[in-house]
C-alpha cells in the first residue's frame, strides 16, 4: 500500500470519526439511550485512538527509512504524522475524560446531554488540529470555543 494511499484512507477514517462524533453529539440520549451511548463512546475513543496511533507508527517507519516526509490534503484538511499524534492524542485524553465523566456523573439527568456536548467538542478538536489552512484553523477554533463554551 503505497503511503500517499494510507494517508488519504487515515484522512478520511479522521473526517468520518469526526462526523461521527458529531452525529452522536446530536442525536445522543434521545436515539440511542444512555447505556448505548456509553458503549458507543468508548468505542468511538478507542477506534480513534487505534486509527491515530497506527498510521503514526507507520508513518513514522516510512520516514525513519528515508521516506520523504508523507502526507495528504483534503476539503482544507492536512494528515501527516503531526496529525496522526495528534489525532491520537487528542482521542485518547478525550476517551479518558469521557470514561471519567460516564462514572463519575452515573445517575445524573443531565448526564446524556453532557457526554453528547463532548462528542461535539471532540468532534471539533480533531478538526482544528488536521486543519490545513488559515481558514479551516479558524474555523476549527470558533466551532471549538463554542462546544466547550456550551
Amino acid at each position: 500500500m503505497s503511503v500517499a494511499l494510507l494517508a488519504g484512507l487515515c484522512l478520511g477514517l479522521c473526517v468520518g470519526l469526526a462526523l461521527f462524533h458529531v452525529a452522536v453529539g446530536a442525536v445522543g440520549v434521545r436515539v440511542v439511550g444512555l447505556r448505548n451511548l456509553r458503549r458507543l463512546s468508548t468505542g468511538l475513543s478507542l477506534a480513534g485512538f487505534a486509527v491515530g496511533l497506527i498510521a503514526l507508527v507507520y508513518l513514522a517507519i516510512v520516514w525513519i527509512n528515508g521516506a520523504a516526509p508523507p502526507e495528504t490534503q483534503w476539503l482544507g484538511l492536512r494528515f501527516d504524522v503531526t496529525g496522526a499524534a495528534l489525532v491520537a492524542m487528542v482521542t485518547l485524553v478525550g476517551g479518558a475524560v469521557l470514561r471519567f465523566s460516564q462514572n463519575y456523573l452515573d445517575g445524573d439527568a443531565r448526564q446524556g446531554a453532557f457526554l453528547g456536548g463532548l462528542h461535539l467538542t471532540l468532534a471539533t478538536v480533531i478538526l482544528f488540529v488536521l486543519s490545513a489552512n488559515l481558514l479551516t484553523f479558524a474555523l476549527g477554533w470558533v466551532a471549538m470555543s463554542l462546544t466547550l463554551h456550551k
